[in-house]
C-alpha cells in the first residue's frame, strides 16, 4: 500500500508512480507555504481546528470535512487552535483518476470545480462515504495492476 508519513512524500510518490498515495497524519508536520502541485488532493479532517486557503478563499476545517483540491490550485493550511490535527491526505495523479472512471462514473468530475460550482468541501456523513469509495477504487486498481 502507498502509505506515506508526510504530505510532501505522498505528493512525490503520487507523481513519480503516476498513481496515488496517502498519508494518515497524527501530529503536526511543518506547515507548508502556499503551494501547487501536479496531483489532485483529497483532504479528510479527523480532528483539530485548522483553516484552508484555496485559490484565495478561506475555509474553516471541522472534523469530518472532506476537501477536494485540483491540480495546480494554490492552497495553504493554517492552524487556528492548539489541538492535535489528525487527517488523511490522498494524492491522486489525474490520469490515474481517469483510468478509474467508467462510462457510468466519471471520477474526474468528482474533483472538478468550476466557477459555477465553488463548493470545495463535503461535510459528514457524505465525506466518509466519498473518501472510502475513492480509496477503495484506487487500491482495487492498484491490486489489479492497472497502474499504467
Amino acid at each position: 500500500m502507498n502509505s506515506c508519513t508526510t504530505c510532501k512524500e505522498a505528493i512525490a510518490h503520487c507523481m513519480s508512480t503516476h498513481t496515488f498515495a496517502f498519508a494518515h497524519l497524527y501530529g503536526d508536520e511543518k506547515i507548508m507555504d502556499m503551494h501547487i502541485h501536479n496531483c489532485c488532493e483529497v483532504y479528510y479532517s479527523i480532528s483539530g481546528g485548522k483553516q484552508f486557503l484555496i485559490d484565495h478563499c478561506l475555509y474553516d476545517i471541522r472534523p469530518g470535512d472532506l476537501f477536494l483540491i485540483n491540480q495546480f490550485e494554490s492552497h495553504h493550511l493554517t492552524q487556528i487552535d492548539q489541538q492535535t490535527h489528525e487527517r488523511i491526505i490522498l494524492s491522486i495523479d489525474p490520469e490515474y483518476l481517469s483510468k478509474l472512471s467508467t462510462g457510468a462514473t466519471d471520477l474526474g468530475l468528482f474533483l472538478s470545480v468550476t466557477p459555477e460550482c465553488r463548493t470545495r468541501s463535503i461535510s459528514p456523513p457524505r465525506s466518509r462515504t466519498a473518501l472510502c469509495t475513492l480509496s477503495t477504487n484506487c487500491m482495487t486498481m492498484a491490486a489489479l495492476g492497472k497502474t499504467s
